[in-house]
């Protein structure tokens, strides 16, 4: 009462009101700590985990709880770390669409950072989001035109498109810059090779590719 903008006091009546059942006033308080700006948003990161976290509460409160959560990215929408924390309580919650959506935003504000890029294509590949997940491998090229990983995945989407030549293209020119000394990438290229060429209709390309990957 004495100063109701004193946002520690929010999250202390929140915990008192947490420990003895009453989650009306608790997500009341905790949702005034949250939106504050000046809080620290590290400190946000671990109650969310923590707390927000405990399947007992997510299952008798979900909506609460999602209110909370995006009331929290919307405090601080550049905070790359809280972004994959709630991406990552959507996808758990089984909310794909939007959990996705927060790693893309990380990608957006940092499209030239490697671990952005292959966090999100990752997922994409996890969920087999072939479309989507060939798409990205597009944009994220136009930013890591080199990254053999990045040509990796999108070799691999455009297999499971049955884009076979394209695939196969796509290999080929991998293995060209790839050093005889990384025995194990160039096994995969020609394994992938000759199962390519097999689903493609040309077995005595198939061996060949085989071949390779036998002599290593």
């Amino acid at each position: 009462r004495l100063d109701p903008r004193y946002t520690p006091a929010q999250f202390g009546l929140a915990e008192a009101f947490r420990t003895t059942g009453d989650f009306a006033k608790f997500f009341h308080h905790i949702g005034n700590f949250m939106g504050d700006e000046q809080m620290n948003s590290s400190f946000k990161i671990d109650y969310i985990r923590q707390v927000l976290g405990n399947l007992a509460i997510q299952s008798r409160h979900q909506a609460s709880v999602d209110t909370l959560i995006r009331k929290v990215i919307d405090t601080h929408p550049t905070d790359t770390s809280l972004r994959y924390t709630v991406g990552n309580y959507f996808l758990q919650t089984g909310r794909t669409k939007e959990g996705t959506d927060h790693y893309f935003k990380i990608v957006e504000m940092h499209p030239e950072d490697l671990n952005p890029n292959l966090q999100y294509l990752y997922l994409l590949y996890y969920l087999q989001q072939w479309n989507d997940l060939e798409a990205q491998c597009k944009m994220s090229l136009g930013y890591l035109p080199q990254n053999r990983d990045i040509r990796q995945l999108q070799a691999i989407a455009n297999t499971q498109l049955l884009r076979y030549d394209q695939a196969i293209d796509q290999y080929k020119a991998l293995l060209k810059d790839i050093p005889r000394s990384q025995e194990n990438e160039r096994l995969m290229c020609y394994s992938a090779l000759g199962d390519l060429y097999q689903q493609n209709g040309q077995p005595k390309k198939a061996y060949k590719e085989y071949d390779k990957a036998l002599k290593i």
